[in-house]
């Protein structure tokens, strides 16, 4: 799980997602699920108790660069 607290939060989040080739899920209130790097999608969620983010992919050093790069935003 991952917080947004503020605009900027959310803007360094989708640029930060972007940089990875593979799909990214956010995930808020268990039902929503968007594009996580789709700026607009983020601020549809939300951001009030935090969202899940999950990673696509089957290369294991992008999802532990991915891992490394949320810690930022826990």
């Amino acid at each position: 799980m991952i917080q947004l607290r503020t605009i900027e939060d959310v803007k360094r989040f989708v640029y930060v997602a972007e940089s990875f080739r593979s799909d990214i899920d956010a995930i808020a209130e268990r039902a929503y699920v968007v594009d996580a790097k789709s700026i607009l999608a983020i601020f549809s969620l939300n951001l009030l108790h935090g969202i899940y983010v999950k990673i696509l992919s089957d290369d294991p050093d992008e999802c532990e660069r991915f891992k490394k790069a949320m810690e930022e935003f826990k």
